[in-house]
């Protein structure tokens, strides 16, 4: 790989010392013809450059996965050994520390060996018949386990060498192997196929995207019908900034000012047209965007309410065609994860792996969770929460479901995919909050979540903690808890509070708010808790700040009229 990058690098630097060169030769001619001569060349040496800068962005890629595997790997082993030294110094049974220990640095090993042996397998693994596929549970219930999945079940060394096969050719023959044992069945291996199209090839997925394609092609033109002159070519300026904007991932001061002129340029849009235009691009490049009525009243006629209507129409058909790509692109990514984990238990037990496989008698040591990211929850970004529920949840499946035997081994990667989408539903909206599940900041885990109940009738059922009012047992009166009485509102800091109310209600009135909501006086209780620089404001400083919005509101909004 080395050799190869650095034969990539040295064509890309000779690529542009030579367009350099043709820009230069360009410069001191005149003659059309010769110039013409340049352009086409120059686009030549730009399309190799393209292609030589994609592979070696693709090999920066996979040297930044290998080097965070190793990594991770790293952390785990410093996670384990630090472990172990504190159990041995705290337990005054050191030999047993010490057992411990063993087992796991063995089961640390045993891991190693395999990634060894995963990266030899997929090596000669043939990619047009790959044997991950086999361990499918629809391919092994309709066809049953396929006998040349291990490489080694297809030669033995005396016919290696009888038949002087090499590492080459080897591929050639396990593809012809489970081509004839596919061919064999009753459908001939159609089942495998379609299957190899939904998440090899990603038939349906692409068929999905191309929807996608359409739809923006259909809103596009709309958008180019019913704008002017003018408003397209702003309408332009928006989407190129934003299709720039998305590729930046630290946003520098200079770029969050053009983003304030990005968003007043949308607002003139939406004020002209009183169209969404900003729902658009926000499910287009996954980038909320808000915008402003600049015009003090809305000055829309039917013809606009009518185009409003068939635009939103448009809208919720790319909505629920992004939501499609996003299940199918989940779906895909967690079954092939699944079957990576049924791979390991194939290659490494060899005695029990196609009972493992028939069966589902699976006890709850059958599965373990990966650890990752050995810090405090509150350090943990959303995204990383978000993939440790996703574990949690392959983990609640094997150990409760599948080795109870409440589902069938058929139903687990739906089964996953559903809670999995009911735990990051829950926390993202508030529902489930951090008391309500064990993290274990030593082994990188969700060890529990305490309210997940699972009904045979009703599915996944979510017992969410009670803030405001709790049962104690045996007991049949609901009895309040105690409030916390601590308020941050002072004589200095109800000026601030005030002041800063004022000033938002006059804006949102401004913008064409009509009442007071509810999402405008959170917004302002966000807002608040900023700038006097607090983590969080109690239920009784809520109804006070909330109560005297209502307040301020009436009588600004008395005032102007």
């Amino acid at each position: 790989m080395n050799n190869n990058k650095n034969f990539i690098i040295q064509e890309i630097s000779n690529l542009k010392r030579d367009i350099q060169n043709l820009i230069n030769d360009k410069k001191g001619s005149d003659n059309k013809f010769i110039i013409k001569k340049y352009d086409e060349d120059k686009q030549i040496k730009m399309d190799q450059l393209k292609r030589y800068t994609e592979q070696l962005k693709a090999i920066y890629k996979r040297e930044r996965e290998e080097k965070q595997i190793k990594t991770e790997l790293e952390l785990v082993g410093r996670q384990l050994d630090n472990l172990d030294f504190r159990n041995a110094k705290k337990n005054s049974d050191k030999t047993k520390a010490k057992i411990a220990k063993e087992i796991r640095q063995n089961a640390h090993e045993k891991y190693l060996e395999y990634l060894e042996l995963e990266k030899m397998y997929y090596q000669i693994d043939p990619q047009a018949l790959p044997g991950i596929l086999f361990l499918n549970q629809k391919i092994i219930r309709e066809y049953g386990i396929c006998p040349y999945i291990k490489h080694e079940n297809n030669l033995n060394e005396n016919k290696l060498n009888e038949n002087n096969v090499n590492e080459n050719n080897l591929t050639d023959l396990i593809y012809n192997k489970r081509l004839e044992w596919l061919s064999s069945q009753n459908d001939n291996g159609v089942l495998y196929y379609n299957l190899y199209d939904t998440l090899i090839n990603r038939k349906e997925l692409t068929l999905v995207k191309d929807a996608k394609l359409e739809s923006e092609t259909k809103i596009n033109k709309f958008i180019e019908d019913i704008l002017t002159d003018n408003q397209y070519t702003l309408w332009e300026k928006c989407v190129n900034f934003m299709e720039k904007y998305v590729e930046y991932n630290i946003k520098t001061k200079r770029l969050k000012e053009s983003f304030k002129i990005f968003t007043h340029d949308l607002s003139i849009l939406y004020s002209e047209v009183n169209i969404n235009f900003h729902k658009y691009l926000t499910l287009k490049y996954d980038y909320h965007i808000d915008v402003n009525n600049l015009t003090s009243k809305n000055e829309s006629n039917s013809k606009n309410v009518v185009l409003s209507d068939q635009f939103d129409e448009y809208i919720t058909e790319y909505q629920d065609i992004i939501e499609n790509i996003k299940t199918k692109s989940k779906f895909i990514t967690n079954t092939i994860k699944n079957l990576k984990q049924d791979l390991c238990i194939f290659l490494t037990n060899n005695s029990n792996s196609n009972k493992n496989l028939n069966t589902s008698d699976k006890n709850e040591s059958s599965y373990v969770q990966v650890g990752k990211y050995f810090k405090r929850w509150i350090l943990l970004s959303q995204e990383e929460r978000l993939e440790r529920f996703e574990s949690y949840s392959l983990y609640y499946v094997h150990v409760f479901l599948l080795g109870k035997d409440i589902i069938d081994i058929s139903q687990r990667d739906d089964t996953v995919n559903t809670l999995s989408e009911l735990l990051k539903s829950a926390y993202v909206s508030k529902k489930m909050i951090y008391r309500d599940i064990r993290w274990n900041t030593t082994k990188g885990i969700i060890e529990l979540v305490k309210i997940l109940q699972y009904d045979k009738e009703l599915g996944f059922v979510l017992k969410y903690t009670k803030q405001i009012m709790e049962k104690r047992e045996g007991d049949n009166n609901l009895t309040k808890k105690k409030l916390s009485f601590r308020t941050i509102i002072t004589k200095e800091s109800e000026k601030i509070i005030n002041e800063d109310l004022l000033y938002f209600i006059v804006d949102r009135l401004r913008n064409g708010v009509e009442t007071s909501t509810k999402e405008d006086k959170e917004a302002f209780a966000e807002k608040i808790k900023l700038k006097l620089k607090i983590k969080r404001l109690t239920i009784n400083d809520k109804i006070k700040i909330f109560e005297k919005y209502d307040e301020i509101f009436h009588i600004v909004k008395n005032n102007q009229t």
